[in-house]
């Protein structure tokens, strides 16, 4: 800590000489100045080494957090405070098969009272119940005799069949794990989101049945494949295809450690994930496809600028192309902040003014004359020309020609299209 804070003076020291001998003009500070720089210095640094430091351990932290800050003198109570929320009692379970009801009878210790010796006069019965589980939890064990034939003829083997009896089980695969152990692996897994390892854990201890993390990989595969998920998510699929409006984005996923594209098609009804290796108009054309007459909120992805979908009708993100504007402005000054600054403006008018048609402000008539009005002073300022900064220039040009198609202003058309892809 001294060794840097003394590296951080002695920079300042350079850094004057360095202004002094070029001949520029500055304004005189003492020595005493470039010492208060270098202790204000010093405290910022040294509050960036404590922040590094807590989150570091809160980034290594082990099971058990050895600090959580420091203590407060009158910490609020857990639960609910009084008088505020609804209070409830939990209700009495109501029986259900398989449950095993089991009655008993709370008795009378005495017919005295213990308090004061009189006699006890009885005045009503109550109920009170537990719900648990039972002591150990038994497993189904289901043996199959099957029957072994052989022909005579050509001496093909033919085997028995039963209905829960799988054709290729025999062999190396005779004993086989049942079906509601793996629904209770993979809703374990994917639904409370336990890791694999704790599943098989709990598999292990609590019911006694050897699963293995890979046999509940391979069966949610399989499931995926060939079970009911797949035929859900054919469903899903056919439907968005078949949607007026499908919205579009995309995040980092890995699988085994190597970057893949989570995709995301949804509506307000249906969502559909698709995990590719790349995000490309082949993968995007997998599920939308050039052929689809409905309209796609995208985001500014390149995959959706290719030929394969110019003629989609398509409505950009404005929130992205907000971004845009708002980074391009950070980097200008003067002047050249106002092609991105009002850029952002008129957008900002163009989604206020479908809000306020939704929230009831404006009738249909009105909402489509505001936005003749916008789309023309859009139209005006997105207009082809030459401006002196290069990168004004860039996003004039992008922005035009994303207007030219239509992609920009269309839930100025329609207002059930999202001028966002963020549903």
């Amino acid at each position: 800590m001294q060794n840097e804070n003394q590296k951080l003076r002695q920079l300042i020291r350079d850094l004057r000489q360095q202004i002094g001998s070029c001949g520029c003009q500055t304004d005189p500070i003492s020595p005493s100045a470039d010492f208060e720089i270098a202790d204000q210095l010093e405290r910022e640094n040294q509050d960036l080494r404590q922040q590094l430091e807590a989150s570091e351990r809160e980034n290594h932290r082990s099971a058990t957090p050895f600090s959580k800050g420091n203590h407060k003198e009158n910490p609020r109570k857990f639960g609910r405070k009084p008088g505020q929320g609804k209070f409830r009692h939990r209700p009495a379970p109501e029986p259900r098969e398989p449950d095993e009801i089991q009655e008993f009878q709370a008795s009378l210790d005495s017919e005295a009272c213990p308090k004061c010796g009189a006699k006890l006069e009885r005045q009503a019965s109550e109920t009170a119940t537990t719900i648990d589980l039972p002591q150990l939890i038994g497993r189904v064990i289901k043996y199959f005799s099957i029957e072994v034939a052989k022909c005579t003829g050509c001496g093909h083997k033919v085997r028995g069949t039963h209905p829960e009896l799988a054709k290729d089980q025999f062999g190396a695969t005779a004993h086989r794990i049942g079906p509601r152990i793996y629904a209770w692996a993979l809703a374990l897994h994917y639904d409370s989101g336990m890791s694999l390892r704790q599943v098989e854990k709990v598999i292990n201890d609590y019911f006694q049945i050897p699963v293995t993390q890979s046999a509940i990989t391979q069966k949610a595969l399989k499931a995926a494949e060939q079970g009911e998920i797949s035929e859900l998510a054919r469903k899903i699929k056919a439907d968005l295809d078949q949607a007026d409006i499908v919205h579009t984005d995309d995040t980092g996923w890995k699988v085994g450690g190597i970057n893949h594209f989570l995709m995301t098609f949804c509506n307000e009804n249906a969502v559909y994930y698709q995990i590719e290796r790349h995000h490309r108009a082949v993968e995007v054309a997998q599920v939308i496809d050039p052929s689809f007459q409905g309209i796609v909120v995208v985001d500014g992805f390149t995959s959706y600028q290719l030929q394969n979908f110019d003629s989609v009708p398509q409505q950009r993100c404005l929130a992205h192309r907000q971004r845009n504007l708002t980074d391009l402005a950070d980097r200008k000054s003067g002047k050249g902040m106002w092609f991105a600054n009002h850029t952002k403006d008129l957008f900002r008018q163009a989604m206020e003014t479908r809000d306020l048609h939704l929230a009831g402000h404006w009738t249909a008539k009105e909402f489509q004359t505001e936005g003749i009005a916008l789309k023309r002073k859009i139209d005006h300022h997105l207009r082809p020309r030459s401006l002196s900064d290069p990168d004004n220039q860039k996003m004039l040009n992008s922005l035009w020609k994303q207007n030219l198609k239509g992609q920009l202003l269309r839930f100025l058309n329609n207002p059930k299209i999202e001028p966002t892809n963020n549903l």
